[in-house]
């Protein structure tokens, strides 16, 4: 038994080279048609029904049907009276395309106009190998399943908004997708399940392979599911004409097991192994307002903070010969003296799972929150010459009262923009491989929304000229 603390060093665990002509051409099309109606079936309810029918070359999926339904009420709606609420739900199916830098992947990853080469536990660092010195074995190779399928959504929505008392609005809304025919990918000739016994200091990997040959075939499929759950609350309110407030607050759940089209299971035999947690927030809270202080100063602020983020634990080692580096530990329940311990603050894990224990799930760690205050300060100078008022068409009505003036053609514009305001340190997900002497630590900051991933706060100066 071996026990390790993370704080493991040496090589490599895997070496890739790619060679060969890497130009290739590719000529594909999408067609949707779309059709929809509405019927106003009283005076406070609405009915829609439409289908969307898509079509997608390059790939074995040509006839994607669509139907949506969905209607609207408003509750209590009279001629004078306003709606106490209104109710919304629909339903649908959404499909999504299968993009085209896949399809060129498949193109040219096929092994002649480009080879791959994978390489576990090399040992010729510092000197990089060419592809020839490596074409003794078969090189790794992208194809498209011929059953592939374009993924699909089945969306089923209900909304509750009510008016408040013309000073704004509150919604209240739930949603539900379930996901079929996820894109993934896989190694289609990955050792048969418990024929692989990785490589050690005396003796060489083996295996089973369904095609006779170590060759990797990586295969874009469909085979993936996913459900979500989501309800968030959104407020807005105008109080007063120099003053607007708003609030949004959503809580999620999101169970998958593949994140998209180039991601690979951790069993190649069974992709439903991998059927758990999204690596999302499950809440997150958005507060904001704006304010125009006398002299024409706007100022405006922006709360906005997420719940931990969940994030995967790996091994850092290849235990199923599928060449991807993905697998996850298992509890350590029942250790032998082949077991490699990892005592860690999420728990205690071993590396080279035993008969009995179970395999961790997947996104098991749980991340930093993520809390920021944004900032905004600006004034406007307008000037210069105002444009004639435009005379009304003809055969209009003359307007009632002085028409307002134009403003004049030019503005020039000074702001303070500050992101992070309190400097809070919102680190970035930790390093998942337990074979990482950085496991457990955030060696990033987190920008979700597009702010600077190298500072913590910053704060900057602008100027418009409009004219």
């Amino acid at each position: 038994m071996t026990t390790a603390q993370g704080q493991v060093c040496g090589g490599a665990t895997q070496f890739n080279i790619t060679a060969g002509k890497p130009n290739a051409a590719l000529l594909t099309g999408d067609l949707g048609v779309f059709a929809e109606d509405e019927w106003k079936v009283s005076s406070n309810f609405t009915l829609d029904l439409g289908v969307r029918i898509e079509s997608q070359s390059a790939i074995p999926d040509h006839f994607d049907p669509a139907p949506r339904v969905g209607f609207a009420w408003a509750v209590g709606q009279k001629a004078k009276k306003p709606p106490i609420v209104t109710l919304r739900a629909g339903a649908g199916i959404f499909y999504d395309r299968f993009v085209s830098t896949n399809i060129l992947t498949a193109i040219r990853q096929n092994g002649v106009t480009e080879s791959s080469y994978y390489v576990a536990n090399p040992d010729f660092y510092p000197t990089i190998p060419t592809t020839a010195s490596l074409s003794v074995a078969p090189p790794t190779i992208y194809q498209i399943s011929p059953r592939l399928r374009s993924e699909y959504e089945i969306d089923e929505g209900i909304s509750i908004d009510r008016d408040l008392w013309n000073k704004g609005s509150v919604s209240f809304n739930y949603m539900m997708a379930q996901g079929e025919h996820q894109f993934d990918s896989i190694n289609t000739n990955a050792p048969l399940p418990g024929t692989y016994v990785p490589a050690t200091a005396t003796t060489a990997a083996s295996g089973t392979y369904p095609l006779g040959t170590t060759q990797a075939i990586y295969q874009f499929q469909s085979g993936g599911t996913l459900r979500k759950e989501r309800f968030f609350v959104r407020v807005n309110a105008n109080p007063t004409k120099k003053l607007f407030l708003f609030a949004f607050y959503t809580i999620r759940k999101q169970d998958q097991d593949t994140a998209g089209a180039t991601s690979f299971p951790s069993n190649s035999y069974y992709i439903h192994q991998d059927y758990g947690t999204s690596p999302y927030p499950h809440e997150r809270l958005y507060l904001g307002t704006y304010y125009q202080l006398p002299f024409g100063i706007n100022v405006s602020a922006f709360l906005s903070s997420t719940a931990s983020t969940p994030f995967n634990i790996t091994t850092g080692t290849d235990l199923n010969g599928d060449t991807i580096y993905n697998d996850r530990p298992a509890f350590a329940t029942n250790p032998t003296s082949s077991s490699i311990l990892y005592n860690t603050k999420y728990g205690d894990f071993d590396a080279n799972p035993q008969p009995g224990e179970k395999i961790i799930p997947i996104n098991y760690g749980k991340g930093p929150a993520f809390a920021e205050l944004d900032f905004s300060l600006g004034k406007a100078f307008k000037f210069g010459p105002r444009d004639p008022v435009p005379a009304p068409p003809p055969g209009a009505p003359a307007p009632k009262g002085p028409l307002p003036k134009p403003d004049p053609r030019y503005s020039l514009t000074f702001g303070l923009d500050a992101q992070n305001v309190f400097n809070e340190v919102n680190a970035g997900p930790p390093v998942g491989v337990l074979t990482s002497p950085q496991f457990g630590h955030s060696i990033s900051l987190n920008s979700p929304y597009g702010g600077s991933s190298s500072a913590n706060r910053v704060i900057m100066l602008r100027t418009f000229f409009n004219f």
